[in-house]
């Protein structure tokens, strides 16, 4: 029983990290908007599996055991191929090589009419194949250890919720797709700690190779997985690429200057130096604040991203700026990147806080601010 239990936590949380997974590579991909659409196909699947365990009961007590071995360790197969699939078919119309901000308004405004929703079809029953092998398993074993469906099913909270635990971190550290590496290793592992016991053992043996390959896989770093595309884009002008907890950080080379992308959601232009600042400064939403003759004092910029508000403030002469976002790693990326005049991130009247911008605004004495400007994320 205790191998049972361990294979369904470590089957649920492969499951977990999976979904997870697809959340941030559709983010990325698609649009925001459709990143949670991971969560649905997984639901759909686990429904498909027990309605098959139902109808045609694959899984019998005679054969629970190697049944649920090797549906383990085709969930793990599956769950790089989903992934591969989600990474590699063409969902969007092809938008060029550029991301430059007027044009990648006018992309994120036509989202829908640009999806090809042939390929799109084509890709939900490669995303719904491990949570279908996941739900067909989950069946078989609660109807017949329902003896000990209490500790089954507490197994099973637990592996989940050890997993969400473990994603964050592990987003980051094995660059963003590549967390599915983790997902195929639990459920690799999974398949091995309940293969029946004698000879012979070959769904062991298989399953022990496949968690050694995704164990070096994912600590070789080479990122495998990579995004061909972001929302149909071509990475022809992507500089540099960082994955962290929340977000995939992208370089953009728009010719003059650099912008940064955050996911599909947010893209901001680095400054360096006057010809960046100008445009930005003069518009009325980002400059009127300073010109209406308020006193100089301290300035909040919420959701800073790259900083062009925050250099903005500083060009209106205000000397005690709090840079606020939640994604700390941009402000460290900026100022690393760039040694420009004016990048805001290198300037002693700015203290980068690394925070929500509500979370922000309670923590802060009141009368603290002179100004808070409030940054539409999705402008450049």
């Amino acid at each position: 029983m205790k191998r049972l239990m361990a294979a369904v936590g470590l089957l649920s949380g492969g499951l977990l990290l999976y979904e997870l997974t697809l959340t941030r590579v559709f983010a990325v991909v698609l649009f925001s908007d459709l990143a949670h659409l991971a969560l649905s196909v997984a639901m759909l699947g686990l429904g498909i599996g027990a309605m098959i365990q139902q109808v045609y009961q694959p899984i019998r007590e005679d054969n629970l055991n190697r049944m649920v071995s090797g549906l383990t360790l085709g969930q793990a197969l599956a769950t790089v191929f989903a992934v591969f699939c989600a990474l590699n078919f063409p969902l969007l119309e092809a938008g060029g090589t550029g991301l430059h901000d007027q044009a990648w308004l006018r992309r994120a405004a036509e989202r829908f009419s640009a999806m090809r929703w042939g390929w799109f079809t084509a890709l939900i029953p490669a995303l719904s194949l491990p949570p279908i092998l996941a739900g067909l398993t989950l069946s078989g074993v609660f109807e017949h250890r329902r003896q000990a469906l209490g500790k089954l099913y507490g197994a099973d909270l637990m592996g989940a919720a050890a997993a969400a635990v473990v994603f964050l971190p592990a987003v980051a550290w094995l660059r963003g797709p590549d967390a599915v590496w983790l997902s195929a290793l639990c459920c690799a592992i999974a398949a091995a700690v309940i293969a029946p016991t004698g000879r012979p053992r070959t769904i062991a043996g298989v399953s022990g190779a496949a968690s050694a390959l995704a164990v070096g896989i994912a600590l070789s770093g080479t990122g495998l997985l990579q995004i061909r595309a972001a929302a149909g884009w071509t990475n022809g002008t992507i500089l540099e690429t960082r994955w962290t907890a929340l977000t995939r950080l992208s370089v953009l080379d728009e010719g003059e200057k650099d912008m940064i992308l955050l996911d599909n959601a947010t893209l901001s232009t680095v400054v360096e130096v006057p010809r960046h600042l100008n445009p930005i400064a003069n518009m009325a939403n980002r400059s009127l604040v300073y010109e209406i003759g308020v006193p100089k004092g301290r300035v909040a910029v919420l959701a800073a991203s790259a900083g062009p508000d925050v250099a903005t403030a500083i060009a209106h002469g205000f000397d005690e700026i709090d840079a606020i976002d939640i994604e700390g790693e941009i402000f460290a990326l900026v100022a690393e990147r760039y040694d420009g005049p004016l990048n805001p991130y290198r300037s002693d009247k700015v203290r980068q806080v690394v925070s929500d911008a509500r979370s922000a605004m309670m923590r802060a004495p009141s009368n603290h601010y002179t100004i808070i400007q409030l940054v539409n994320a999705n402008l450049f």
